[in-house]
């Protein structure tokens, strides 16, 4: 089988990029033959303003990722077309121009940008469901997509696109969902459910060890305001032990503004040390405050035996919920989550929660599991595409 994976890198690296990675570095270490179409959104300045003006006047059909994507298949062959992140390069046009192709396609969702133009289900810090799969006139009118009108009436017109393409006209032949939450959120609004298939993220094995050398809770990630993370340090108790902050992104100052004694701040770290800093701690505090659907941060959490704590309901919720009810808290209480940390950190039955972390790694998010459920949604598009074609 030849897979052709393809993905718009984000102009600030996140965990979209590093999946991308970590699934090709997978398939080719079991014998698949991969070829990458890897794009950067900044890419689009560099282009001439001409060329710009024509991506944006053919955003839904986007001629210029449909070229893309053409050479890409005529070049490679493959059996398969993975997709990622579609925007702004490529877009739903370049979905279709595989298929047309000959081409079984395939698609992770990784945020709900389908049903919410700013793909978090987030509006001014609470949770908003007043879009949903074609209809955005309210996400239009706030400016969720980039904090413009007219760039979120475009992302409108290409998310509807992507639906219909979908659920009208079989492209892609299916949608990867990351938790069996965001499966059902997309079949809710009408999403064909044979076609919309579960496959989580996978981490590398972990180091995991006992609590002695453990000391603190860690929170890491993405420094924006859907992750919760300004208003989980100020939450946090000044008698409490050391709270350990690392990530970058666009509240760095604010989370500086609110360092104290019992917390210190590391800023973006590479992919080693942020594993360190999880085996180090004996809790992963996850204060997101959007529908997260699988953040690799808990993941790495599961993978080094570390508890991680986490808000009530949606994707993260859930799965945190099945390894322990004690590690969930009401939704958006910070100051009982910063509580619940320190609790779980101090169980006499730590080890048996770390234990519990870590069977899930290995049932639900090793990189066997993983390569696994790959394969076998890829023989399902080219099942799904056979069908069709006949």
């Amino acid at each position: 089988m030849r897979v052709l994976i393809c993905h718009v890198r984000y102009r600030q690296a996140g965990g979209e990029d590093a999946v991308f990675q970590t699934e090709i570095g997978i398939l080719r270490k079991a014998g698949i033959e991969v070829e990458t179409l890897d794009l950067r959104s900044a890419d689009l300045d560099r282009l001439p303003l001409s060329t710009r003006a024509r991506i944006a006047a053919s955003y839904p059909g986007q001629a210029w990722g449909r070229a893309l994507i053409r050479e890409a298949v005529q070049t490679h062959r493959p059996d398969v077309v993975h997709f990622h992140n579609i925007y702004p390069l490529l877009g739903p046009g370049a979905i279709k121009e595989a298929d047309a192709l000959g081409c079984a396609t395939i698609q992770t969702l990784h945020n709900y940008r389908i049903s919410c133009l700013a793909g978090t289900h987030l509006l001014r810090g609470t949770i908003c469901q007043a879009c949903e799969p074609r209809r955005y006139i309210k996400g239009v009118r706030y400016g969720c997509y980039r904090s413009s009108r007219l760039q979120s009436l475009l992302a409108g017109a290409a998310a509807s696109r992507q639906w219909r393409e979908f659920v009208q006209n079989g492209t892609p032949s299916c949608w990867l969902a990351l938790t069996g939450f965001m499966r059902e959120h997309f079949i809710g609004f009408g999403a064909p459910a044979d076609r919309v298939l579960v496959k989580a993220n996978s981490v590398d094995e972990g180091r995991p060890h006992g609590p002695e050398g453990r000391g603190g809770v860690f929170c890491g990630g993405r420094l924006s305001p859907e992750k919760g993370i300004v208003e989980f340090m100020r939450s946090w108790p000044d008698d409490a032990p050391m709270l350990t902050i690392a990530g970058g992104g666009p509240l760095e100052d604010q989370v500086r503004a609110n360092l104290r004694a019992n917390i210190r701040f590391l800023g973006a770290l590479d992919h080693e040390k942020m594993t360190a800093e999880i085996r180090r701690a004996l809790v992963v505090a996850m204060p997101s405050v959007w529908p997260e659907p699988l953040p690799l941060v808990a993941l790495e959490a599961f993978a080094e035996g570390t508890p991680v704590v986490a808000f009530e309901g949606w994707s993260l919720g859930s799965v945190v919920r099945d390894i322990s009810p004690d590690c969930i808290v009401d939704f958006h209480d910070f100051p009982k989550l910063a509580r619940r940390a320190l609790e779980i950190g101090t169980l006499p039955g730590w080890d048996q929660l770390g234990a519990r972390c870590l069977e899930r790694w290995r049932t639900s998010y090793s990189h066997e599991v993983n390569l696994s459920a790959l394969l076998s949604a890829y023989e399902t598009a080219r099942r799904e595409h056979r069908h069709r074609a006949s």
